[in-house]
């Protein structure tokens, strides 16, 4: 038995050849990925943005129409109450200018010495402005 080494079938042979794949660079704005990636970033991130500013702005508006509301009500609130309290200090004043005992008071003249007269007009007088101011706890 005869070897003979028999030479495998090179895929290279010189009369076939493969065609070559020629690299053709493309040549425009989006030709790399790198590229592509960030215009798709982009793209992506512009509505998102958009989305973003506008709802600040309508968020922003509406605290501030509440805020507004809430002290121009504050006020008016405000305003009711300290002419509440100025009518009832005007009411109290008139109450104590018609009284009769702190007319009789006054018009007590001094001699020199203190009467029975004139402690008791004194203590119905506190008596007279204690109950008037007891009554309202703001005066």
């Amino acid at each position: 038995m005869k070897l003979s080494a028999k030479r495998p079938k090179s895929t290279h042979s010189s009369s076939k050849k493969a065609p070559k794949k020629d690299k053709v660079k493309k040549s425009g704005v989006f030709s790399s990925i790198k590229t592509k990636l960030i215009a798709c970033f982009i793209i992506c991130i512009i509505p998102t943005l958009l989305v973003g500013i506008i709802s600040y702005n309508s968020a922003f508006s509406a605290v501030k129409d509440t805020a507004s509301s809430a002290i121009l009500q504050t006020m008016q609130q405000t305003n009711e109450k300290l002419a509440i309290t100025l009518d009832n200090v005007e009411s109290l004043s008139s109450q104590i200018m018609l009284s009769s005992q702190l007319r009789d008071y006054f018009s007590y003249t001094d001699d020199g010495d203190t009467t029975l007269f004139e402690i008791q007009s004194a203590t119905n007088l506190n008596d007279d402005l204690n109950s008037l101011t007891n009554v309202n706890k703001y005066l």
